[in-house]
């Protein structure tokens, strides 16, 4: 015969049972399709974005990171707020990234070339599997790089289906 303490005891690691059991039937659940089948972007959600942006382009860097962040991705920056940024700083979160973005405008700076040229002698030289993305903020601004997808961000529509096509084509 059990004791009060025993039986407390018991009590107690039944229903610590039966909340793990809720808590990983809740995330099995919430990581399936309408068809009932895995989502494979929950195995995706480790996916690294690096995003190049002019301090001027403040608005726009903050609506695309907060998209990506609405969909579980990691977003890698340097913050422009502050004038201490150097390339090396934006190098080593280049080096850890799966796909750069650059957000293209006349405001672009030396600083957001370089990243961009690091990027692309990564890909290249390297052969390191990174992604380059040129979301185009302004109508007329087209990059001369045929090899770099170029996306339409001049509205928040634009930059939000732009952000949804890199989503979808993750590896």
């Amino acid at each position: 015969m059990l004791d009060n303490n025993e039986l407390k005891l018991c009590y107690e690691l039944a229903n610590e049972s039966l909340s793990f059991k809720k808590e990983i039937n809740k995330l099995f659940i919430s990581n399936k399709n309408n068809n009932g089948k895995a989502d494979n972007n929950y195995s995706k959600k480790n996916h690294k974005y690096y995003i190049s942006y002019s301090k001027k382009n403040l608005f726009e860097f903050n609506h695309i990171k907060d998209t990506l962040t609405r969909k579980n991705r990691i977003v890698l920056m340097e913050k422009k707020e502050n004038n201490n940024i150097n390339f090396e700083m934006c190098k080593e979160k280049i080096d850890e990234t799966d796909t750069f973005i650059l957000l293209s405008s006349e405001n672009n700076d030396e600083l957001i070339k370089k990243e961009l040229d690091y990027s692309i002698y990564l890909k290249k030289k390297c052969s390191k599997k990174i992604r380059i993305a040129v979301i185009q903020l302004e109508q007329n601004s087209t990059s001369n790089n045929n090899s770099i997808l170029q996306l339409s961000g001049t509205d928040r529509v634009a930059r939000e289906l732009a952000m949804f096509r890199l989503i979808q084509e993750e590896e």
